[in-house]
């Protein structure tokens, strides 16, 4: 059995992580983000039991154990599985400090080891605290419903557009300077349309058959442009999934809420962005819309979406609820491809979450993060280590998840800055996270210190600390169009 300690090199990237979000996303953001406390998980060989009645030690008066995440089979090919671990009447544990307490810890591994034995008929094989968010499902009032529940003549939804895309950020536009808002599914970006159409001549109904789990901070499924096929379900909600059941083992009774009924924004439009259905919009004199306002803005909304909802905002620090959302998608869910819009600093539990997943056969796609630059002169600061560190946060940092980063449609400003702009927008309040955030590039599997973000060159073609072989490992992931779409 071992008791694991987090590396020191993960706590101070999580601690990175988080100042960069104090500083650059805003005092409320950043409240939910560490909003957070300590549980106690182990690592269990054998079966997997997941009945709540089955997990109680010593007639319900012991310690109590709920399946969180599959993990892969050990060495000799033994099934492999995390808990978490709580004893009855005290749902919480003694841990509820951010800081492991491993003291603490130690002092109830004899008594969690003779109950997992209990129960499982084997030891554990790994004890250790890990975070989960406080906040439970509760609902909260929608901010991102852009139209009532009126549907157009024919059917379709209604819609109305908000606000037109930042200057700050490059945009398609049609000769009479109207922003097109479908420039990124055309063939001189992402070919997406056209991909789209070819799809439903040769699969037709069958479309539908792909399944995609989209992790995200919550969701609001009024919205009149979520996917026809969305998939909501409480048991998609990581932060109320992960509560321990109270003396009743009842703990979700009053609080079971949807992903799509907490109202997420930023889940809303990636949702949206990735899936969302034909809506007829509003006439807008900055917009160029068809004769009948019709529009469909999902690149493959014909497929069936699985919403799961990860934690309150766009950040995890090693959360043990990232990782069960992994799960929830993969196993359970059997979704083919996941769609992950979040990260942060890794876990051993995350590393079991995703390459359970892979050994599925579950593509996952995640987003490489973000990093802000500072405006001390026009140079590439980046290059000189002035930054928060520009490589990919996980899990778009595994080997087994492909890393995504966004571009403008000019197809750079994203990965540099556009100084002009930068000068003239960084300090207007409306505009500042748009001013100074970049998408995060370079290889996957690397962190950089502001050491080596000077001495390999970021921006360089290839890296050359990951050159395995004959392979050129490149120095950039895989891009997709980002800023300035609906």
């Amino acid at each position: 059995m071992t008791l694991r300690r987090y590396s020191f090199a993960s706590w101070c990237a999580g601690c990175v992580f988080g100042l960069a979000m104090l500083v650059f996303s805003g005092c409320s953001v950043v409240e939910k983000t560490l909003d957070m406390e300590q549980r106690i998980f182990v690592r269990v060989p054998g079966k997997m039991i997941e009945d709540p009645v089955s997990l109680q030690s010593r007639g319900g008066k012991g310690w109590c154990f709920k399946h969180v995440v599959e993990a892969p089979r050990s060495e000799a090919g033994v099934p492999q599985n995390w808990y978490l671990a709580w004893k009855l009447g005290e749902p919480r544990s003694q841990l509820g400090s951010r800081i492991p307490r491993w003291k603490t810890v130690r002092s109830m591994a004899v008594e969690i080891s003779r109950d997992v034995h209990e129960i499982f008929g084997c030891y554990p094989v790994l004890i250790e605290p890990g975070l989960v968010f406080k906040e439970e499902a509760s609902r909260s009032p929608g901010h991102c419903l852009l139209a009532g529940a009126t549907n157009a003549p024919g059917g379709l939804p209604k819609a109305t557009i908000r606000s037109l895309p930042k200057k700050v950020w490059s945009s398609e536009k049609t000769e009479d300077g109207r922003v097109d808002p479908l420039w990124h599914l055309d063939d001189e970006h992402s070919q997406l349309a056209s991909a789209r159409a070819e799809v439903r001549r040769q699969a037709g109904a069958a479309a539908k058959s792909i399944k995609i789990g989209i992790l995200d901070n919550g969701f609001d499924a009024r919205h009149p442009i979520r996917p026809v096929h969305f998939i909501d379900e409480p048991a998609a909600n990581a932060l109320q999934a992960l509560i321990p059941p109270g003396p009743d083992q009842n703990s979700d009774k009053g609080c079971l809420a949807a992903p799509g009924q907490t109202y997420g924004s930023h889940g809303t439009g990636a949702v949206g962005i990735l899936a969302g259905r034909k809506v007829q919009v509003a006439p807008h004199p900055g917009v160029a819309l068809p004769a009948d306002g019709v529009i469909e803005i999902g690149a493959a909304p014909d497929a069936e979406v699985v919403a799961v909802r990860v934690a309150p905002e766009m950040a995890s620090l090693s959360t043990a609820n990232f990782a069960y959302g992994i799960d929830y998608a993969s196993r359970v869910k059997r979704c083919d491809v996941l769609s992950i819009s979040h990260g942060g600093s890794a876990s051993y539990m995350w590393a079991d979450a995703v390459n359970s997943a892979y050994d599925r056969g579950t593509a996952m796609f995640a987003a490489t993060g973000d990093y802000f630059p500072l405006p001390l002169a026009p140079l590439y600061t980046h290059r000189l280590g002035i930054i928060v560190p520009s490589s990919t946060v996980y899990p778009a940092a595994f080997r087994r998840v492909v890393g995504v980063a966004g571009v403008t449609s000019d197809g750079k400003s994203y990965g540099r800055t556009d100084w002009r702009r930068y000068y003239l927008n960084f300090w207007k309040p409306d505009q500042i996270g748009s001013s100074f955030m970049r998408g995060s590039y370079g290889a996957d599997h690397v962190r950089r210190s502001l050491l080596d973000a000077w001495l390999w060159r970021e921006d360089a073609k290839t890296d050359r600390t990951q050159v395995r072989r004959k392979n050129i490992l490149r120095a950039n992931p895989i891009s997709a169009f980002s800023p300035a779409i609906p």
